[in-house]
């Protein structure tokens, strides 16, 4: 993950541990607390001469964060009984737009939306709340928080101050204040603090002095905050602090956090709104493992300087509903799983953990003496489902879900089709064969090509944006479907770029060379299953879903195993637990006890590629979070090999961008190995890529291998342990996936040298060389080409 927010953030948190566990923080006196207090009845909260002040005593925060959305609503007193355990006095949330207003209009405070019930379950277990309305929230939330219909508007700019944007917030703002201002603690509620914007980048930004406006219009009378990260431009001395707010950070150290808000707001408060104790998981990306002692360290070092803090997250809890967001980093789209663990002082069930505990310590010592924490709630019981069989099915086809189809004469978004979430089926009909490469210019975030119902290919956007099939068509005319799911909504970033933020396909489809017209679009959000006729068996071709029953005499939490299936969504009992997929690190999908039901219960999956071959799925009493699926590499030497200066026959310099080169050869000859390598990168970085290399003949044609002819012989380094860029995928025919070297830690520095095994000699006039598509660092630079 390199984007700038990652890569800071993360540094930040890094050098912040390894102060902390160095001693390097220096102790003060914390502030003094007020005594237990109950938060029901009138209490006074404001911020005056460099405190917050609760009841005119002087409160330090420390505020434990956790989403309503993300947990059952049955769970929920349970999560904040946990949190005061651990001896927090406030509750942080974000407030979630796209969740309540999922249509322009319609509003839903219901079931896991009702955010009032949430804040009053708050009051109830004595905490205070801190709300961070937004309306962009990023905390990894499909589109940052934003509702998707508001990109049907082509002239809507989210996070500025665009007349339609602006709009459609004052609306939501006002709906919003409906729920939350009677809870606030000018009316007896347990609300204290309202955060608008989000990491904004600038404290003077037009579009958040636009938000502040409108938090007020909305009925917000607490406090108003706005956080930004540490190492932001906005901390500069000269910027002030919009009227009625006050600066806070996300990260950072706490050595340097009161300097840094000094620069801006002379005497405090002092308050980290965002510290890590974990962090989370993108699919095809490993699980971060928590350092708990660094962290208690630096929680030791921030409660004794009398800083306020929120631990983001306390508990995570599950992306339910296909709200998980995704990020592009520069090395390509990483969706973020379904779990939203954290590997934090709560796991996905809202078990204790050692961080729980050892936080809990280091709390304790910074309260007032004679202070006792409440006992630990125990947590719920877990239970196991033996192996259940899904024993009926429907295609997707026949399923009764394509309703009517929007009738195109090229493919449009989803936004455009009026829907946000889930699935599009794009048709259309091909009327010559051929055996050819089927390109869609753009389609976010991941296809399934089916020809006449059957599987053709798949590709996702995290190898690129751009993405192609090789089809073989004998039979025609030919119906093509293209199965377009949204994976999550870029959720941090310049959001202004609205055009990047639409899902489905756009742009051109083409087939051997030839744009294809005339569409159906079929909506799928699968927000209604339970209208889908199955029968009896499992034979079924391409996407289909799979329906089982199973019995259990008692409830609990479980975690059910969907290791052997590839990619889909699972419902229980109409619960939508969201998106499973093969590549991990995530292979369990986590079910609410209250979702089950003594007696019967209903399990019905929808399986995109394959399924597993037993169609059956069991549920385990621990996660598997954890388990990242890349095929083996094949054997290749470990000795490295050295050529020479007689066996070079070109150098030179690649294009940073370009569609492809054609390299020819100073002297062709016949030989077995064709040898790349790499003496620099673009951007000055020392990792490389290739998309494609093919071997060219003395005229300048591509040769053509039979499938499986050319083999690696030898490469330096290869990504295969954060993504799958192993060396093969040079010669694929596929620029999209890509040889790359390992670009995180303690990765190897150029030169990076690549052999290809040509299987048996051949006269080699030249390569065509072909960069991976895409703006991104990375691509070879400086080149030599050896033949042997």
């Amino acid at each position: 993950m390199k984007s700038a927010r990652i890569a800071l953030l993360t540094s930040a948190f890094i050098a912040l541990l390894s102060l902390a566990s160095n001693g390097l923080f220096a102790a003060e006196p914390p502030l003094p607390q007020p005594s237990a207090t109950p938060i029901t009845g009138q209490h006074t909260f404001v911020v005056k001469d460099g405190s917050f002040l609760l009841d005119g005593k002087p409160l330090q925060i420390i505020c434990a964060e956790m989403h309503y959305p993300r947990i059952p609503q049955e769970y929920w007193r349970d999560r904040l009984r946990k949190a005061k355990a651990m001896g927090c006095n406030t509750v942080a949330t974000y407030v979630f737009w796209n969740v309540h207003e999922p249509k322009q209009g319609q509003f839903d405070f219901r079931g896991n939306a009702d955010l009032a019930k949430f804040i009053r379950t708050a009051q109830e277990e004595e905490l205070w709340v801190f709300l961070r309305t937004g309306p962009y929230v990023c905390a990894e939330f499909e589109f940052g928080g934003y509702p998707g219909w508001i990109l049907k508007n082509h002239a809507v700019r989210p996070r500025t101050t665009e007349p339609h944007f602006v709009q459609y917030v004052q609306d939501w703002f006002k709906r919003l204040g409906q729920e939350v201002a009677p809870l606030q603690i000018t009316h007896g509620g347990p609300i204290i603090l309202s955060q608008f914007g989000n990491e904004d980048g600038s404290i003077n930004d037009p579009q958040l002095a636009a938000m502040h406006d409108l938090q007020l219009k909305g009925g917000i009378e607490v406090p108003l905050v706005t956080a930004e990260m540490a190492g932001a431009p906005s901390w500069k001395k000269g910027n002030q602090p919009l009227s009625n707010s006050y600066p806070a950070i996300n990260g950072g150290n706490p050595d340097k956090i009161i300097s840094i808000i000094q620069n801006v707001l002379p005497n405090g408060p002092y308050f980290i709104t965002e510290s890590y104790p974990g962090w989370y998981s993108n699919w095809g990306g490993g699980k971060p493992s928590p350092n708990i002692e660094g962290y208690a360290k630096f929680l030791d070092s921030v409660l004794g300087q009398g800083i306020s803090v929120s631990l983001y997250m306390f508990h995570g809890g599950s992306n339910f509903n296909f709200v998980n967001g995704g990020g592009w980093y520069n090395n390509g789209y990483w969706p973020i799983t379904t779990s939203y663990d954290y590997s934090v002082p709560l796991d996905e069930a809202g078990r204790i953990t050692p961080s729980f505990l050892r936080n809990r310590e280091v709390i304790a010592k910074h309260l007032p003496p004679g202070t006792k924490l409440p006992p630990i709630p125990s947590d719920n019981p877990i239970i196991a489902i033996p192996r259940v069989a899904l024993t009926e099915s429907v295609s997707l086809q026949e399923s009764g879900l394509l309703g009517t189809p929007h009738l195109l004469d090229k493919p449009v978004a989803m936004e455009d089709l009026d829907q946000s979430l889930g699935f599009v089926l794009y048709r259309t009909v091909i009327n010559h064969a051929d055996q050819a490469k089927l390109t869609i210019e753009k389609v976010r975030d991941h296809v399934v090509a089916l020809v006449d119902g059957r599987v053709a290919g798949s590709w996702n956007r995290r190898a690129s944006d751009n993405h192609a099939f090789k089809l073989n068509i004998t039979k025609v005319p030919a119906t093509l479907d293209l199965l377009v799911e949204n994976m999550g909504r870029d959720h941090y970033g310049d959001m202004g770029d609205a055009a990047g933020k639409r899902r489905g396909i756009f742009g051109k489809v083409t087939w051997a060379g030839e744009e294809l017209i005339g569409w159906k679009a079929f909506n799928l959000p699968l927000n209604d299953i339970f209208k889908i006729q199955f029968a009896p068996g499992t034979n079924q071709s391409g996407p289909a879903f799979y329906r089982g029953t199973f019995d259990v005499s008692s409830v609990g939490d479980t975690f059910l195993d969907l290791r052997g299936w590839n990619k889909g969504v699972v419902w229980i009992n109409g619960h939508n637990l969201n998106r499973y997929w093969h590549i991990g690190p995530q292979q369990t999908l986590y079910v609410p006890g209250p979702w089950l039901k003594s007696g019967k219960n209903e399990i019905v999956i929808f399986e995109q590629l394959k399924p597993r071959e037993d169609f059956s799925v069991e549920g385990l009493k621990e996660p598997i979070l954890d388990k990242r699926e890349i095929a083996p590499v094949p054997p290749r030497s470990k000795d490295r090999p050295i050529f020479t200066a007689a066996e070079q026959v070109a150098a030179g310099t690649f294009a940073e961008h370009s569609e492809g080169e054609v390299i020819r050869f100073d002297s062709p000859r016949k030989a077995s190995l064709v040898a790349l390598q790499i003496d620099s990168s673009w951007h000055d970085v020392d990792f490389t890529s290739v998309g494609d290399i093919a071997i060219l003949d003395t005229d300048g044609k591509v040769i053509k291998f039979d499938e499986g002819a050319l083999k690696v012989a030898y490469v330096s380094s290869e990504e295969v342990v954060l993504e799958d860029d192993r060396a093969e995928y040079v010669f694929d025919g596929f620029p999209e996936s890509i040889w790359q070297t390992p670009w995180g830690n303690n990765h190897p520095k150029p030169p990076h040298l690549l052999v290809i095994d040509l299987g048996e000699p051949i006269v080699a006039g030249g390569i065509r060389y072909s960069p991976r598509p895409g703006d991104f660092k990375g691509n070879a630079k400086d080149f030599r080409v050896y033949l042997r």
